[in-house]
C-alpha cells in the first residue's frame, strides 16, 4: 500500500494529502487498539495502524528530494578517502 500512496503522490504531484490520509488510518487504527479487547478489532486496528507507514514513506521522499544538496560527484570522493587503502600506513595499522 506505501508503494501505491507513494506512486499516486509522485504521479498527482501532490504530497499533503498523501502524508495526511494515511496518518488519520492510523491513528483510527491506534484509536481502536487502545479502547477494545475484542479481538476482530484489534485484527482490524493493526491493518489501520499499518498504514501510517505510508505516510512516512511519502514524507521520507518529499523531504530528502526537497532538501538535499549534496551532489553525488562530492559525495564519491568522501567515502573514497574514508577507507585506507591496502599498502597504506593507515591500512597495515588496522591489521594488527
Amino acid at each position: 500500500m506505501a508503494f501505491l500512496v507513494a506512486r499516486h503522490s509522485d504521479k498527482t504531484q501532490e504530497r499533503s494529502l498523501h502524508i495526511v490520509v494515511p496518518l488519520c488510518f492510523g491513528l483510527v487504527g491506534f484509536i481502536i487498539a487502545m479502547s477494545t479487547e475484542v479481538l476482530a478489532a484489534r485484527y482490524v486496528a493493526l491493518f489501520l495502524m499499518a498504514q501510517s507507514y505510508a505516510a512516512f514513506v511519502v514524507l521520507y521522499a518529499w523531504y530528502v528530494a526537497r532538501h538535499s544538496s549534496v551532489r553525488p560527484s562530492v559525495a564519491l570522493p568522501q567515502t573514497d578517502l574514508s577507507f585506507p587503502r591496502p599498502g597504506s600506513p593507515t591500512f597495515s595499522r588496522v591489521l594488527r
